[in-house]
């Protein structure tokens, strides 16, 4: 009896251990939203899971704007720190879909939608969170994000390779159209 407790014990601890090693394969140390392994997890399971559906799937490439300067001019604690606050605002708002940490400074933000202005709705409460972040002044630095996002049919051709660079092209127009307020 005390030896089928103890395999029990066992087992369970092993079970527990094998779950939290797997949230740290798919989670993003410094953020805690998921990284590229669970961005590709999550598209291979909405894909499936919504092959045969009228739903589309969106796919948001953000860039948080200056972090370099950021870095540079405050250190990287501070870069850290606003890392953080743009992961915890996108997370914030980003209800059903997922928040991936896709780089340094570059997030993706992925979901299912019925048609166009729910992703803008999205953005524009997260232009909403940033203003109201940005006018507290906890910090040095100004959070700014630059953004792109597409809609796709999600079909057997919907490849996560081609989401990415449809959006990541619209965040470099929107980039570039903030430079261009500037000069």
């Amino acid at each position: 009896m005390g030896d089928a407790i103890e395999n029990i014990r066992k087992q369970s601890l092993l079970k527990y251990a094998m779950n939290r090693l797997d949230e740290m394969y798919i989670r993003d140390s410094l953020t805690g939203v998921y990284n590229r392994f669970g961005m590709e997890r999550f598209f291979v399971e909405i894909k499936r899971k919504y092959l045969m559906s009228r739903v589309k799937l969106q796919l948001s490439f953000v860039d948080i704007d200056n972090l370099k300067q950021i870095n540079d001019l405050y250190g990287h604690e501070e870069g850290d720190y606003i890392i953080n606050s743009a992961a915890k605002i996108l997370q914030k708002k980003a209800g059903k879909n997922y928040v991936i940490r896709y780089g340094g400074d570059e997030f993706i933000v992925m979901g299912i939608v019925h048609n166009e202005s729910e992703i803008k709705k999205f953005w524009d409460g997260i232009s909403e969170e940033i203003e109201q972040y940005n006018s507290t002044k906890k910090r040095h630095a100004e959070l700014s994000m630059s953004y792109g996002y597409e809609i796709f049919d999600i079909d057997a051709k919907t490849y996560l390779e081609d989401c990415i660079s449809a959006a990541d092209k619209k965040m470099y127009v929107d980039k570039n159209n903030k430079k261009a307020l500037k000069d």
